[in-house]
């Protein structure tokens, strides 16, 4: 996903230049200088990138061995052909953007002579983009690959670690359309993978050491940006890299640029499924059938919120030396939402940028920074569990609850239920017959069903936050006065 979005990004930047039809050397400069103003001074006066014109085409060429030299690293350690695609302008101010083939790397040793470095590979890459200005998404492409591999040797503090990777399948596709507000624009993307593996082994002198064998089923994933200020971000990019070479930039156009990106974007979303998740490790190994996660998460807005949403589905983990009553804990199922949200960061983005400090600097001191606390606290930032649903063969149980955090101190409250604990007090019975100090979790289980209420033929523990050390459980207080 990240990969597809920098594309994207990178394409819509040369949409004005690539308007010439057919092209042309002129356009071709053009195009160049729209990449330059992106491109930090170090990448740029190393020609990265060139653009020519061939026929009806702009054929856009990116020299990864000259960007890791821009970066300093050693001649040997990256190896690669260019990154070649061809954009073809279209009637209307549009272009196409194809490419065919995707450089494989071959990664030198960090040292001369020394033993890390490998070889990723991409296997039949495509990818295909069309910007037109008139249509509703004004911009869409594709990207495929059948496979993804890599085998490399990489230092882990002072051992080393071989890890051989291999993704297959991988699709994306990705839209733009412009947002509802100026200036801003709503992507979507959505992707899918039908399957990856990794497996990493410590390199000793004589011999390679199994640590971990991992592997993945069929994936799919969406995501989405509504209301993201693009523009601002992409003036906000090229006034930074305009102004490298500064010691500071121009503290009242820095700020002028960073006042145009609130909110960011009105929210950001995501959603992914997995399965068949296994991983085998030294002495056992753990599998989930499947899991799902969501994602969400507002803006600096007046109102601002995050949603985090997880569920896993027949989660097992296997341990060589655990005892055979650990078994009856497995598969597991949860699910769970968790929920966060405060009001004022609009102004406590507006406070933050009066300061010339945080403009140059990103650091909040003194005046500026109690004024920010204080207005995180005026906005009553809270978090909430609902949702949550923990199954076993042992027991079955929910919680939800919040927290809100104010001048007057937290507040907070949570409900458990469950269905019973006959079964977890009967294994931990058994448990004693080998292991005599488990006889105080029998003890906190008795106590905590004789603390419970009933509800529709369910344990319930309704809990109430009272201040420092203090909670009260289905109205009993504790500690006790």
């Amino acid at each position: 996903m990240r990969f597809v979005f920098l594309v994207a990004a990178g394409l819509v930047c040369v949409a004005a230049a690539a308007s010439a039809e057919p092209a042309t050397p002129e356009g071709a400069k053009a195009m160049l200088a729209a990449y330059a103003a992106y491109l930090p001074p170090a990448l740029a006066e190393k020609h990265v990138v060139a653009v020519t014109a061939e026929g009806d085409d702009y054929v856009v060429a990116w020299d990864i061995e000259k960007v890791a030299a821009a970066l300093d690293a050693p001649a040997e350690m990256l190896k690669a052909a260019p990154l070649v695609y061809r954009v073809t302008p279209t009637p209307g101010g549009g272009w196409r953007m194809r490419a065919a083939a995707l450089p494989g790397l071959t990664i030198g040793p960090t040292q001369p002579g020394g033993p890390d470095g490998g070889a990723i590979d991409f296997d039949g890459f495509r990818f295909e983009g069309v910007y037109d200005p008139a249509a509703a998404d004004f911009f869409h492409g594709k990207l495929g690959l059948e496979g993804v591999s890599a085998d490399v040797k990489a230092k882990a503090g002072d051992n080393l670690q071989h890890v051989v990777t291999a993704n297959e399948e991988i699709a994306a596709d990705i839209r733009i359309r412009p947002g509802a507000g100026a200036q801003s624009v709503d992507i979507g993307a959505a992707e899918s993978s039908a399957g990856s593996t990794q497996q990493t082994t410590l390199v000793a002198p004589d011999r390679e050491v199994p640590l971990t064998d991992t592997r993945q089923g069929a994936a799919t994933g969406e995501s989405a940006a509504a209301g993201l200020r693009a523009q601002a971000f992409g003036d906000l990019w090229r006034f930074l890299v305009a102004h490298a070479a500064d010691d500071e930039p121009p503290t009242a156009e820095l700020k002028a640029k960073l006042a145009a990106l609130p909110p960011l974007w009105k929210e950001v979303s995501g959603e992914a499924d997995l399965g068949d998740i296994a991983i085998d490790f030294p002495g056992g190994a753990a599998s989930v059938k499947s899991a799902h996660e969501e994602v969400r998460m507002t803006g600096l807005a007046e109102t601002s919120s995050a949603e985090l949403t997880l569920a896993l589905n027949q989660a097992t983990v296997q341990l060589e030396t655990a005892p055979q009553w650990l078994q009856s804990l497995w598969p597991a199922t949860l699910a769970l939402t968790l929920e966060a949200g405060v009001d004022g960061l609009d102004k406590v983005a507006a406070v933050a940028l009066e300061d010339p400090g945080f403009v140059q600097n990103f650091k909040l001191e003194g005046e500026t920074k109690a004024k920010v606390a204080d207005l995180i606290t005026e906005g009553r930032p809270h978090v909430g569990l609902k949702a949550a649903r923990l199954a076993t063969p042992l027991v079955e149980a929910t919680f939800e609850g919040e927290a809100t955090f104010g001048y007057e101190g937290p507040a907070a409250h949570a409900r458990i239920t469950a269905d019973t604990l006959d079964k977890v007090l009967a294994t931990l019975a058994k448990v004693v017959e080998t292991e005599p100090g488990a006889q105080q979790y029998i003890y906190i289980a008795t106590y905590a069903r004789g603390l419970a209420k009933t509800e529709d033929g369910r344990l319930v523990w309704d809990i109430e936050y009272l201040g420092p050390n203090s909670v009260e459980i289905n109205g009993q207080k504790f500690p006790p006065e």
